[in-house]
């Protein structure tokens, strides 16, 4: 799975080499699973001050630092053992927001309940926006 991160990693170096993030006053970075580990290592490497949004984190995620990240997660994850994932962001103090029965992509059965869980996703960037 490092790796995977890795080969991911030079590839986001390749279409950030021309941005320069410090012109902007604030920067929230977004990741979903093998991305979340993707954009803590970039934000790592390049001092970048951005909040950080991990979206069904994976294990190599927490590698990183973790200053000012949000995770979000499903409890019937299948490529992220959920306890795990809990764990790890209890004993690094990430906020953890999980949806009960969902899936890596935070999919349940329940498609009203899909619905809910995005309202309050919703909610909660804005949120996170704003602190």
């Amino acid at each position: 799975m490092r790796q995977s991160v890795d080969i991911a990693f030079e590839q986001c170096e390749r279409q950030l080499a021309d941005t320069d993030l410090s012109r902007y006053d604030t920067v929230i970075f977004a990741g979903k699973s093998i991305g979340t580990a993707v954009m803590l290592k970039y934000r790592e490497k390049y001092g970048i001050n951005a909040k950080a949004l991990l979206y069904t984190p994976i294990v190599p995620t927490f590698d990183y630092t973790l200053s000012d990240c949000t995770a979000f997660s499903g409890t019937a994850d299948q490529l992220a053992e959920p306890s795990e994932i809990m764990e790890l962001c209890r004993r690094n103090n990430v906020p953890l927001y999980t949806y009960e029965g969902g899936n890596h992509s935070i999919e349940t059965a329940d498609i009203f309940r899909n619905i809910e869980n995005l309202r309050q996703h919703r909610t909660k960037i804005v949120r996170q926006k704003r602190s």
